[in-house]
């Protein structure tokens, strides 16, 4: 399958709508395989999408945050130096700079 075969254009419309047309081309013709019709919605309704998602965000790094205390605990309780060399390694090599 090739890449230029295939294309894909958004039109925005004045009325607060857009469509997204999903295209192949053809040797003689372009054939339309899909349009995804979008309209805009009130700011209310974005900003409650929006809340939602983080606080699925939030729950589900909170959920893998005690889970990797967990981990760490057991593993503290077995080779205490693993976690040393481990929370070491963490420090050398975190990109946020914190702990």
């Amino acid at each position: 399958m090739e890449e230029s075969k295939f294309k894909c254009d958004m039109v925005i419309d004045m009325g607060n709508t857009a469509s997204v047309y999903f295209n192949q081309r053809l040797e003689f013709k372009t054939l339309c395989l899909i349009s995804v019709p979008f309209k805009k919605e009130s700011e209310r309704k974005i900003q409650s999408h929006i809340k939602y998602r983080h606080k699925v965000a939030k729950y589900e790094m909170e959920t893998m945050q005690a889970r990797l205390n967990e981990v760490c605990s057991v593993i503290k309780m077995k080779n205490p130096s693993l976690v040393k060399q481990i929370c070491k390694a963490v420090q050398e090599h975190n990109p946020w700079g914190g702990a």
